[in-house]
């Protein structure tokens, strides 16, 4: 099972948005895909819910 990691330790280089997009297409493709987020800010889990929110017309639960 393949793995893509974005790692850099300056912040601000585009980490969140490309972990995200990419997982995003590789799920609209049909592949399983789990992201995580580990930033403390969590810019990814309000982004992917913000995004399921929008396409679902409801709130993504998470916990």
């Amino acid at each position: 099972m393949p793995a893509i990691l974005y790692g850099n330790m300056k912040g601000g280089v585009g980490k969140t948005t490309n972990s995200v997009m990419t997982a995003y297409k590789l799920a609209k493709l049909g592949y399983k895909t789990l992201v995580c987020d580990l930033d403390p800010q969590a810019n990814a889990t309000q982004l992917l819910r913000r995004t399921y929110g929008l396409q679902h017309e409801t709130d993504l639960q998470i916990g």
